[in-house]
């Protein structure tokens, strides 16, 4: 009843509608967007939204991927718009999507959990701007099973067996790692003492331009991990 409670409160005073004097910052200075990692080129940020919590009204102006790891019922409501909510969507752990748009159109919101789990994901900003930087044969170059080819993003799915290895040859773009399983995996450098850990659920490793890194899952269960290439 608490929660239900406190669920109902926290809803109704995210549909009163914004004041003027409320902040409204980049998406990657929102307290709830941890910066990973971030420069010019691009940002990596952790979001965890606990239930019944929202967010500050942010802006996104710039391409973005976003990889869920825990999900949860949300609403949003973009600036100026008193009371249109968008649908609440519920995407299982390792769904991903992106959103292109943002660098034509920018859009500032704030984002709602009506939901009794933390929303957890994981969202990739490439801040290139009109400098992007195409690659040759992106997708092709990434391990796993390519999903995803934008214009601003490649991505991929590595699925590892309990034990497998798996090398890769590289690619001369930014990529990002991403573990979406409860597991460990390594990426090394053969003949170097260079070693990479993704360790635990939502674990991020950005490499760039760096050639023959091998993979291996040191857990017991299957392990997945998504690679997104910054183009």
């Amino acid at each position: 009843m608490k929660t239900f409670a406190a669920l109902t409160i926290a809803t109704l005073v995210f549909a009163n509608s914004w004041a003027a004097g409320d902040p409204i910052v980049p998406v990657y200075e929102e307290p709830r967007h941890r910066v990973l990692k971030g420069n010019s080129s691009l940002h990596i940020l952790d979001l965890r939204i606990p239930p019944g919590d929202t967010t500050l009204f942010h802006t996104h102006d710039s391409p973005i991927f976003y990889i869920t790891v825990q999900s949860a019922p949300i609403r949003t409501q973009r600036l100026g718009e008193e009371r249109q909510v968008r649908p609440a969507r519920n995407l299982d752990a390792g769904a991903v999507r992106l959103n292109e748009a943002y660098l034509a159109e920018p859009v500032t919101h704030r984002v709602n959990n009506i939901g009794t789990d933390t929303v957890r994901s994981v969202l990739i900003l490439n801040e290139r701007g009109t400098n992007r930087n195409p690659q040759v044969n992106v997708r092709e170059s990434l391990p796993g099973i390519p999903e995803i080819d934008g214009t601003w993003f490649s991505q991929s799915r590595i699925i590892l067996e309990s034990g497998q290895v798996l090398n890769w040859d590289g690619v001369d773009a930014g990529v990002a790692f991403v573990l979406v399983s409860d597991s460990h995996v390594t990426l090394s450098l053969p003949g170097t003492s260079e070693v990479h850990g993704l360790t635990s659920l939502r674990s991020v490793i950005y490499l760039h331009g760096v050639h023959g890194y091998r993979f291996e899952n040191h857990s017991k269960e299957p392990a997945t991990i998504i690679a997104v290439a910054l183009l």
